[in-house]
């Protein structure tokens, strides 16, 4: 559905996907431009489920949903024209803004990419993969450290790659341990008796990081409890991280300032009562969370929560903004318009926007 915004201040929804026999779970969200910006999700309906893009070229004042094959799963647009669509089978390329994509490697497993120029690039995902490209993706090879942590290939995942400068860049995943005969039971949702005591185990993460643009890379491990989910780096190398737990820990979730230049990390949220689901930091340094009610201590009960979104300039006191009292998620992710306007995609097919200048 699209229209006028809905509220007076706060987060306006832009569009919603309000259909009877459908639901649109939105999963990534850009804007190349100040008017193109592009959704991607699973469209589930009663003749099964498939992928879908929604697609804006006036600035969010109209959106056009359209399906497509396949299981889309992340984005990343260079410009305004060139793009890449990381898919259930492979990368798939557009040279038009979104309007038609092509498949360029065929891979299953793959999560996330990102290129520093229409040259060169990284794509990352399960079984230890990072493959890079330096033609603009014709051709890929594997990087030889993601091979290096000493842990089965079948149970690590790599699922974030970022850059802040030409310079500096991040590749993050993580090793899934054997639970035993867990990998056998009903999820958690469907026999919460069976999961309650079952606690957060500490397992590895991985980062991979590059001083030169890319022309080397250094691996490191580290035990954590949780898994790193977004990394959000201003070009100085400040920003934000987000750990999410998925079974039964005190917080679903917590962030963390970090400053890469120094090598620290510090804890500025966790909430009981709010899962974050991804974080954002603009050029003044105000940072935005996003974050939903989960429904009491099941992390991963199939049901959406309230939609909230913190705001902080200080990184010590939080406030909740005005959200539209009908958006609800199990998942929210943020884009940043250029001029801007921060916007908001959710799992249950709503588009908010935060006009500019909104106290």
């Amino acid at each position: 559905m699209d229209g006028p915004c809905f509220g007076q201040a706060g987060w306006k929804t832009a569009y919603f996907h309000d259909e009877d026999r459908s639901r649109l779970a939105l999963i990534d969200f850009v804007f190349p431009s100040a008017q193109s910006g592009i959704a991607i999700g699973v469209l589930q309906g009663p003749r099964g489920d498939g992928g879908a893009i929604l697609r804006t070229g006036d600035g969010g004042k109209s959106w056009k949903l359209e399906k497509i094959r396949g299981a889309p799963r992340s984005l990343f647009f260079l410009d305004e024209r060139t793009g890449w669509m990381v898919k259930d089978d492979g990368l798939w390329k557009t040279e038009d803004g979104g309007a038609a994509f092509r498949r360029v490697l065929k891979h299953d497993g793959l999560l996330r990419l990102h290129f520093a120029d229409a040259a060169r690039g990284w794509a990352a995902g399960a079984k230890k993969a990072v493959l890079e490209t330096s033609d603009g993706g014709r051709n890929w090879v594997a990087l030889p450290a993601a091979a290096e942590p000493s842990a089965e290939p079948d149970r690590c995942f790599y699922n974030w790659v970022t850059f802040a400068n030409p310079r500096f860049g991040i590749i993050v995943g993580h090793y899934v341990p054997s639970g035993g005969d867990e990998d056998e039971r009903l999820p958690e949702w469907m026999d919460p008796p069976a999961w309650q005591f079952e606690r957060q185990r500490p397992a590895a993460m991985f980062t991979l990081q590059t001083l030169d643009g890319g022309k080397t890379w250094k691996s490191s491990t580290t035990s954590a409890f949780g898994r790193m989910t977004r990394l959000r780096l201003l070009p100085d190398g400040v920003g934000l991280s987000l750990i999410e737990f998925t079974r039964q820990f005190e917080y679903p979730s917590e962030v963390y300032r970090v400053r890469l230049a120094k090598g620290e990390t510090t804890r500025v949220f966790r909430q009981a009562n709010r899962k974050v689901t991804d974080v954002w930091v603009d050029k003044a340094g105000t940072a935005y969370l996003a974050a939903f009610e989960p429904q009491g201590t099941t992390r991963t009960l199939p049901v959406p929560g309230r939609l909230h979104v913190l705001r902080s300039v200080d990184l010590s006191s939080w406030e909740d903004m005005q959200v539209d009292y009908r958006a609800v998620a199990q998942r929210a992710v943020f884009a940043g318009r250029p001029g801007g306007e921060l916007w908001l995609a959710t799992s249950e097919g709503m588009l908010l926007r935060l006009p500019p200048g909104v106290p």
